[in-house]
């Protein structure tokens, strides 16, 4: 059980090992290797590595995520006080934050891997090697399985603060940005399959705007991978979008 002044500790030091370094553009910079940072970090270090041997003799991955769950509690103090850096400042390499990242996304924690990766991604830190793939794309990929795999079960408000933005996304195929854009889809579809316009919390434009939102997102998906999978929904949506057009004008 770690202490309050454990924890404290560690939020303070990990914000420290933030302010220590250089900004540099498009790499972060190392770790402080010498003083109370790197000793601490070298500390809590040892500890993943345990942790991380731990988990490769389990062999399966319900399993390990229900471990994960439990070892992640040991560094999010760490990780809040790498996040609470200030604007300008650089962030180091840090392998302790991408593991949290890598193991909140495993446990399907969104809230909590949106909050690193959006860390990560501006500091430039990289994953490990193995992964062959930059953070936003394991982000996205992982993301947008799991919503399409499992309708409903991802917040939509998370989905949309992972949305990818206008600009191209240089280090993620296209195919996993159309995915990202078909889960965003289908969310909008299945609010405006549910909607209730009696419903005190219903949003301006209520289902149309819904079907409009989600009839956007799912021919941006297509646009970007033909073979995403979104035809007969386009579809059924235009269909819908006629008939709530046609009710409108008889109003």
């Amino acid at each position: 059980m770690v202490s309050p002044f454990r924890r404290h500790q560690h939020q303070v030091l990990a914000s420290l090992a933030s302010a220590a370094t250089i900004i540099a553009p498009d790499l972060a910079p190392d770790m402080p290797e010498e003083g109370p940072v790197a000793a601490e970090y070298r500390n809590l270090l040892g500890q993943l590595h345990e942790d991380l041997r731990k988990l490769h003799e389990i062999q399966s991955t319900e399993a390990k995520a229900l471990e994960k769950e439990k070892m992640i509690l040991a560094y999010l103090d760490w990780c809040q006080g790498a996040l609470s850096i200030e604007e300008g400042q650089a962030a180091p390499q840090d392998e302790i934050v991408v593991t949290c990242l890598i193991w909140a996304i495993d446990i399907r924690n969104w809230p909590l891997a949106l909050e690193l990766a959006d860390h990560v991604i501006r500091h430039n830190l990289k994953l490990p090697e193995r992964f062959h793939r930059s953070p936003r794309a394991l982000l996205w990929s992982e993301l947008a399985d799991f919503a399409i795999a499992n309708p409903g079960e991802v917040p939509h408000d998370i989905l949309l603060r992972a949305a990818p933005g206008d600009e191209p996304a240089s280090d993620v195929k296209d195919e996993t940005v159309a995915r990202m854009h078909r889960a965003i889809g289908e969310s909008w579809a299945l609010l405006a399959e549910n909607f209730d316009e009696t419903a005190d919390s219903a949003p301006a434009g209520g289902k149309p705007a819904m079907v409009d939102a989600a009839l956007a997102s799912l021919r941006r998906a297509r646009q970007l991978d033909a073979k995403v999978g979104v035809k007969k929904q386009i579809e059924q949506l235009e269909r819908e979008e006629k008939k709530l057009a046609a009710a409108a004008g008889q109003n």
